[in-house]
């Protein structure tokens, strides 16, 4: 079953408030050291002035690593990385995802993989006498796919993305 868009709004706004912006969680940030305009302290100011629709539309939160860097240093205990988690997640729900994270839904859903294992690789494997890649149980995947409601959103995503006009 999943959560009502509600719940994880508030799940992200009640650890969010306490923040003081001290910049911690930007200091340790790798992602904000090689991307400046990637600055997870200003995703948290932006939610607490309410800025929630235009966090939700941006590209910023798709660029996480989820290293927890941020998590384990902030001296008021706000666990960002998943606060980031959330805000992907609200963002699929709303047909918000990004063409490139698409693209590995469908793949996941087509393959049972993110991505394909190119030929190099393939060949690579075999000179060194590699055993050859297991694939998942592809019916297993999308069982759980389908159940877990992951299609749906999916579909939702899809729809969007070709009723969008081009950049």
């Amino acid at each position: 079953m999943t959560e009502h868009p509600k719940i994880i709004l508030d799940r992200i706004l009640s650890p969010a408030r306490v923040c003081y912006q001290c910049s911690t969680c930007a200091g340790g940030c790798p992602v904000f050291c090689n991307n400046p305009e990637m600055n997870p302290r200003l995703i948290i100011e932006k939610l607490i002035l309410g800025q929630v629709e235009e966090v939700l539309t941006s590209s910023y939160i798709w660029n996480c690593g989820f290293c927890l860097i941020c998590t384990q240093r902030c001296p008021q205990g706000v666990d960002l990385a998943h606060i980031l988690v959330d805000l992907k997640n609200l963002s699929v729900k709303r047909g918000n995802t990004p063409v490139g994270v698409l693209d590995e839904m469908k793949t996941l859903y087509l393959t049972g993989l993110t991505q394909e294992s190119s030929k190099t690789v393939l060949n690579r494997r075999k000179k060194l006498n590699l055993p050859e890649i297991q694939y998942p149980d592809l019916s297993e995947i999308q069982k759980i796919m389908d159940v877990s409601g992951f299609n749906d959103l999916l579909k939702l995503n899809l729809r969007k993305e070709e009723t969008s006009e081009p950049l």
